[in-house]
């Protein structure tokens, strides 16, 4: 059958639009979406916090245990795969305050791939998929002449775990925690979120008035 003038011309224009060039900005948007899904993604849990730099973690990859994939009793869905540990940069950490505390504790988990550095190294790097954001802790101390305390992460039945870290106050009037309300004692338990790698607390106190 032999095409109409109008059908011809959409063939034409279906071909042309095939062979056009791309811009480069297509190509580039094209190759990272073709890199991003050949990269290999793992979950990793937090071994240690290790010495290694400010963000970096000694980790172990885990895998998802398929005899708890319908639990309904609260069992740990991943295990540990092997004995291997390797160190995973937090990208939420990746440019931390100088006064950097972890913001990571051991059983804590990150989504992780493999990134090359500028010297070619092929590097862990990951976003946490436990822990990380806002967390319940535990103070160890009393309010001090500072504007930070010592406490420790506590999980779901309120019992600490992990490394103790300062959490910092933010405060009415320039007041240290030893001046504020509410009073706070060694055992208080409050919330608190980490920003580049330094621990504030979710509450602001305000300076309590001596009569």
């Amino acid at each position: 059958m032999t095409l109409g003038i109008n059908e011809r011309v959409k063939e034409i224009n279906v071909v042309a639009q095939s062979e056009r060039p791309r811009s480069p900005e297509i190509v580039q948007k094209t190759k990272a979406t073709r890199h991003l899904l050949s990269v290999r993604h793992g979950v990793f849990e937090v071994q240690d916090t290790g010495t290694w730099g400010d963000g970096v973690y000694e980790c172990c990859e885990q895998t998802l245990d398929a005899t708890e994939w319908s639990d309904r009793d609260g069992d740990d869905r991943f295990d540990a795969k092997d004995a291997v540990v390797v160190l995973v940069l937090n990208l939420y950490e990746a440019h931390c305050n100088a006064a950097w505390s972890n913001c990571l504790q051991p059983g804590d988990r990150m989504r992780a791939w493999k990134w090359t550095d500028d010297e070619g190294n092929s590097r862990w790097v990951g976003i946490p998929i436990m822990g990380g954001f806002v967390r319940q802790v535990k103070t160890q101390t009393g309010g001090g002449a500072s504007t930070g305390i010592s406490c420790k992460m506590v999980d779901q039945d309120g019992i600490e775990f992990g490394y103790p870290f300062v959490v910092y106050f933010r405060t009415t009037g320039g007041a240290d925690m030893n001046e504020v309300w509410p009073v706070l004692n060694s055992g208080s338990y409050l919330s608190a979120v980490n920003h580049a790698g330094k621990w504030w607390c979710t509450q602001i106190f305000g300076k309590l008035n001596q009569c």
